[in-house]
């Protein structure tokens, strides 16, 4: 994931959901990924068994949004 346009901000292996067709991964997030607001690109690699690389989606980004706390609400830092 990079912001965009920009400097890549994530770039760790997903978690396999299923092996199904369609195949499901996920993201799962850890401490600090989420800390800088904004709107941001992603996709996926996978790497196949015979070394070829595939990008998901094919055309294009997954949008991510993140957005601030507000501020007093529960679970928010002042």
């Amino acid at each position: 994931m990079r912001a965009r346009g920009g400097a890549t901000v994530i770039d760790r292996p997903a978690q396999i959901e299923t092996l199904f067709t369609p195949a499901v991964v996920a993201h799962r997030w850890v401490s600090g990924e989420t800390d800088q607001a904004g709107r941001f690109e992603a996709e996926f690699r996978v790497t196949y068994l015979d070394g070829t690389i595939e990008t998901f989606p094919n055309l294009g980004f997954i949008e991510v949004f993140v957005i601030e706390d507000v501020p007093g609400l529960s679970g928010s830092p002042s």
